[in-house]
């Protein structure tokens, strides 16, 4: 018994939870898609669903939800930048779903939020452009009432991973520059290796010259060794023969006495004669030979002389011609290197000059970012934390004529540069006006607002502008743009002139064309009744309108934000104004 009953309160209680599963989180930070001309770096998507139960005798039914009345999507600041009275307890309403808004459709530099609120589901989607929104924390929350008519809150924080910063930029372009310095060092280090070898290769060549010589040398002082002792050699073997001679003559067959003849005998004076005669004839043999032995000496000497001085001048030169070659390759290297490294000096210098002209650069560029003067075609704004809520860029014209006060510029739509003139999103700002605030505006920028026609005419009233009208009928983006824009002033009506149409749209508004503007208060148009009462709104009527942007939000048929030829005389649920100078 006891089993059955707690599987009832169990069953029951399993009921009660899956009649509301909370919000449904889906977040995607990979995405790097480029949409237009901004780049979304994260989606989020939060969801949340009412499961009806399905007995209504269930005795927990009645604590589930009847319905979801709201949902909301808020972003939490950094505390270094949070004051006092500008944060709710989540953060700052960045989007929110209720029942006198079910859809919306927002659109700013920084963010695009689509959503839907049914009685049973609740859907927004979020997509982010700017890289501190994508490192930023957010929140989700949905509400509504149950059958009891109490009160239930469901809510989910979440915090998107933090994206390179400025800090990281830095930190990068840092290693990439002495990265840089790393290769030019080693550029020059290979450089000098180059110059090393190569003097060490010359080195190598000069020492095998040097050791050429040298065994050339020995090779000739050996040939001349040799032909001396050739010439020695034979001089001795002349003498050599003529000792023999000698010796045979007087002592093998002339019966040469043992004793020396005694003078004074004419035999032994005959002897004596003739033996002196044998040994002038041989003294003269001797000096001939002495003279011709010195003759050759001579001769050969000089001959070794001549040939050690062609040598050694050989030699000479090929050391003088060595020492020119080494001498030119040395100053070649050092030449090159000299360049090299003064080619490396004046990129260094170069990239100094540039990093500092870049810097110089960059500051400007900073400054015209963050305090920008004019909405021009190609600028880049980026938006500071007090300006998160615009939903464009802010420009503080200064005192030009006609904009001393701040305005919108729309830095993403076809390259830029649009001055916002229109803006309804939200249903927040009653455009239900009289003639005088038509003329010199009234709302907020960060919602929804009217220039004024006092300066859309004096802006248009200097040189050729273009109109771009933006909307959004039933989530489907579409855009009108018209050439030669501009407003005639009071003592007109500020009459509206527009030239050639293109776009998606559809031409709604050359109807319009050469229609003075009405209000409630002073009727132009061309009807025999005030359109402007009809139609609750303010526009360029003509009789009376196939296009109206200033009517009542969610007005219904005829009395909406009207385009015919995009929604026929439905409601859009978005419209944005702008007007730029013609390229």
């Amino acid at each position: 018994m006891r089993s059955n009953v707690f599987s009832i309160v169990l069953f029951l209680l399993l009921c009660w939870i899956s009649s509301c599963q909370g919000i449904e989180l889906a977040i995607n930070q990979e995405v790097s898609e480029l949409v237009g001309a901004r780049t979304k770096c994260a989606s989020v998507r939060c969801e949340e669903k009412v499961r009806p139960t399905e007995s209504s005798e269930n005795q927990l039914s009645s604590r589930s939800p009847k319905n979801i009345s709201y949902m909301k999507i808020f972003k939490r600041l950094p505390t270094n930048m949070r004051t006092s009275g500008t944060e709710h307890e989540y953060g700052i309403l960045v989007a929110s779903l209720s029942e006198q808004q079910p859809n919306i459709s927002l659109f700013t530099n920084r963010f695009e939020v689509y959503g839907i609120l049914e009685s049973q589901r609740a859907k927004m989607e979020l997509e982010l452009f700017n890289l501190d929104d994508c490192s930023s924390e957010f929140t989700c929350q949905a509400g509504g009432l149950d059958n009891q008519g109490k009160e239930f809150l469901s809510t989910t924080a979440f915090q998107l991973l933090p994206r390179k910063s400025p800090q990281r930029r830095k930190e990068m372009d840092d290693k990439n520059s002495m990265l840089s310095k790393q290769l030019f060092t080693q550029h020059l280090d290979r450089n000098l290796g180059l110059v090393t070898s190569s003097v060490d290769n010359l080195k190598d060549k000069i020492e095998d010259k040097i050791l050429s010589f040298e065994r050339r040398f020995e090779d000739k002082l050996n040939s001349f060794e040799n032909r001396m002792e050739d010439k020695f050699g034979h001089q001795a073997n002349i003498l050599y023969q003529i000792d023999a001679k000698l010796f045979a003559h007087f002592h093998n067959g002339n019966n040469i006495p043992e004793q020396r003849p005694v003078l004074g005998s004419e035999t032994n004076n005959a002897q004596h004669d003739k033996f002196q005669n044998h040994l002038e004839k041989i003294s003269a043999h001797l000096s001939s030979m002495e003279k011709h032995f010195v003759e050759n000496l001579t001769e050969s000497i000089s001959e070794m002389t001549t040939l050690s001085n062609s040598v050694i001048r050989g030699l000479i030169n090929d050391m003088n011609a060595t020492q020119l070659t080494f001498l030119d390759l040395l100053n070649s290297r050092e030449t090159n290197f000299y360049n090299e490294t003064t080619k490396g000096c004046a990129d260094v210098d170069q990239l100094s000059e540039m990093r500092k002209s870049m810097s110089e650069e960059l500051d400007s560029k900073l400054t015209e970012m963050f305090t920008p003067r004019v909405c021009k075609r190609g600028m880049v704004v980026l938006p500071s934390y007090f300006q998160s809520s615009y939903p464009h860029a802010v420009i503080h014209p200064g005192k030009e004529i006609g904009q001393e006060d701040p305005y919108l510029c729309d830095m993403a739509t076809d390259g830029g540069g649009w001055i916002v003139i229109q803006r309804r999103a939200t249903g927040n700002v009653n455009f239900y006006r009289n003639w005088a605030s038509y003329k010199r505006g009234f709302g907020s920028l960060q919602d929804e607002f009217w220039l004024g026609n006092e300066r859309i005419h004096a802006l248009t009233g200097n040189g050729t502008w273009d109109l771009r009208v933006d909307l959004r009928y039933r989530s489907k983006a579409a855009y009108a743009l018209y050439r030669n824009f501009y407003l005639e002033g009071e003592e007109k009506d500020y009459t509206l002139r527009i030239g050639h149409y293109s776009g998606t749209a559809g031409d709604s508004l050359s109807y319009h064309d050469g229609s003075p503007f009405s209000t409630f208060d002073r009727d132009n148009d061309a009807n025999a009744n005030n359109c402007a009462l009809l139609h609750l709104g303010a526009w360029w009527y003509n009789s009376c309108d196939k296009c109206d942007l200033n009517s009542k939000w969610n007005g219904g048929p005829d009395k909406g934000l009207e385009w015919s030829t995009l929604g026929g005389s439905d409601s859009a649920s978005f419209s944005e104004m702008k007007i730029r100078r013609s390229a």
